[in-house]
């Protein structure tokens, strides 16, 4: 699958009949909305952003602001805006047309995302969430990263990096060195650290599927948190309890001492667009709920595809293919 596109980007339907004939609509990969859902379950949807290809919404720690990256063409083509709740404008904060995965740092001013420098070459980069200022460049690496994301501190960054085929995490820490997170023959991403900066949550496939995984910041022991798969983990704004997703449902669980988790509850189960690689949501600072991405809905009737003598057609190619 490739990084930009999302694991549910498009939903189709379709159906076969039996003397071979396909139909089938597919959805646009820009026909998004953003939402807002209280801890009640309250939908507010984001009407005048109208419809997106939204991906990738931060709240700022204060609540107030909720950054989110939009790309039009998917496949990491966009740029990051900034979404003011009070007088609900939306504005764009970079130009460079391949900025992606906003994270806020800790004290709301900057944004940190990833842009292209080169033909697969990207950086981290910061600008202000005021647009006061130019980016500027946060790190510069030997192969893509991704997700980058302050500790409290504002001193140390914890990052993804594509290389090789493969994603890792590491960490710049404040005297300019890098070290390894979790740097294995498997896929580490989805990082996130705890509101004390002392654990990390992050995703691995190292079990043979997405599991989400804690622990310190510094220090190698390590809890499993998820049970039956799991993606897209966040703290809530006190570090008390942990959220997941797995399929369509949302989970959180406690988080009690050390690396203690508590029992999982189910908080919701929707139809919200789920994400391979980063997470797609996000939890209020003040727990009064969430922000979520989601197809948008429409009664209008879709473009459906036909596709005649489909059985025919792949008998044909399968006796054409050489060697065979």
């Amino acid at each position: 699958m490739a990084e930009g596109r999302s694991a549910q980007a498009r939903s189709t339907s379709w159906t076969v009949a039996e003397n071979g004939t396909i139909a089938y609509s597919a959805g646009s990969w820009n026909d998004k909305e953003m939402v807002l859902l209280s801890a009640s379950g309250t939908e507010t949807v984001l009407l005048p952003l109208g419809r997106q290809a939204f991906r990738g919404p931060r709240f700022s720690p204060d609540g107030r602001k909720i950054a989110v990256d939009v790309e039009p063409g998917g496949d990491l083509i966009g740029d990051v805006w900034v979404y003011d709740r009070g007088p609900g404008t939306f504005s764009r904060v970079t130009f460079e047309g391949t900025s992606v995965f906003p994270e806020w740092s800790p004290d709301g001013k900057t944004l940190i995302y990833s842009a292209a420098s080169g033909a697969i070459q990207r950086d981290l980069k910061m600008v202000r969430a005021d647009r006061s200022a130019p980016p500027t460049i946060l790190l510069h690496g030997e192969s893509p990263a991704f997700e980058g994301i302050l500790a409290p501190d504002g001193k140390t960054l914890l990052y993804r990096e594509n290389a090789r085929g493969s994603r890792d995490l590491y960490l710049r820490r404040a005297d300019g060195t890098i070290e390894p997170f979790a740097n294995t023959p498997f896929a580490e991403q989805s990082a996130t650290i705890s509101p004390d900066g002392r654990l990390v949550l992050y995703v691995s496939n190292e079990s043979g599927r997405f599991e989400v995984y804690l622990r310190p910041l510094l220090g190698s022991e390590r809890a499993q948190v998820s049970v039956a798969g799991g993606i897209e983990p966040r703290w809530t704004h006190d570090g008390r309890a942990i959220f997941y997703r797995s399929g369509d449902t949302l989970f959180s669980a406690p988080l009690s001492t050390g690396l203690e988790v508590g029992p999982r509850r189910v908080v919701l189960t929707g139809g919200f667009v789920s994400e391979a690689y980063h997470a797609n949501y996000d939890v209020a600072p003040d727990g009064s709920g969430y922000v979520f991405i989601r197809s948008a809905r429409s009664d209008a009737p879709g473009e459906v595809t036909i596709l005649l003598n489909w059985f025919n057609t792949i008998r044909s190619n399968r006796v054409s293919q050489p060697g065979e």
